[in-house]
């Protein structure tokens, strides 16, 4: 009795034909079971063929397609009418990126940092005349432009060292960006004289 029942409903629209309408118009189930007034088990019933779908539920899932543009042939086939069915938006072109995602450097910049870059002591002094920059663009960008800063950093003055020196010996966690700015010294250079400091800590308690 079932089987020749769901074969009165096949006779409507297959299973495999509302799967392929509803792959068409990007139809979840739920979306599905909404524009046609069932039940969503009734659509996950009927597409998996488990159970018996009662032929007026059946015309109600064709009815939602046929709304959308959709038409099913006798073939078992489905035929989207594109002047029908919604228009999908087309995706915005992205904007051409430079080097880790930043946007290029315009002529202008090139030009502050080739003025600033071999006299700078610490990058981050360049910050503020390049606004929208980072300390790693910066030198990703100086790289590709051969330019060169003095290689050894400018030497801790003894309050400097006596800064770093009570971060580290107060045994909390040290926030080393926020300690640097204060001390205007590169972070490199902090951490670097931290680690001396640990290191020659841990050589005297051994």
């Amino acid at each position: 009795m079932a089987s020749a029942s769901n074969h009165t409903a096949s006779q409507i629209i297959s299973p495999g034909q509302c799967r392929a309408a509803r792959a068409f118009l990007e139809w979840t189930s739920k979306q599905l079971a909404e524009k046609a007034g069932t039940a969503v088990q009734t659509v996950l019933a009927f597409e998996s063929t488990r159970k018996y779908t009662h032929p007026h539920n059946v015309l109600r899932l064709k009815a939602a397609f046929e709304a959308q543009g959709i038409v099913f042939n006798e073939q078992g086939g489905v035929n989207p009418r594109e002047h029908i069915l919604p228009v999908k938006p087309k995706r915005k072109t992205p904007v051409k990126k430079g080097a880790r995602g930043s946007t290029p450097w315009t002529e202008e910049e090139k030009e502050i940092l080739r003025v600033h870059y071999p006299q700078a002591a610490i990058i981050d002094h360049i910050l503020p005349f390049l606004p929208g920059r980072t300390s790693a663009g910066l030198m990703i960008q100086a790289f590709k432009m051969k330019l060169r800063r003095p290689e050894k950093p400018p030497a801790l003055t003894r309050d400097q060292q006596q800064a770093i020196f009570e971060a580290v010996a107060s045994g909390k966690r040290v926030n080393w960006t926020k300690l640097s700015a204060s001390l205007g010294v590169e972070k490199s250079v902090v951490q670097s004289y931290a680690k001396q400091l640990k290191q020659q800590s841990t050589d005297e308690t051994s």
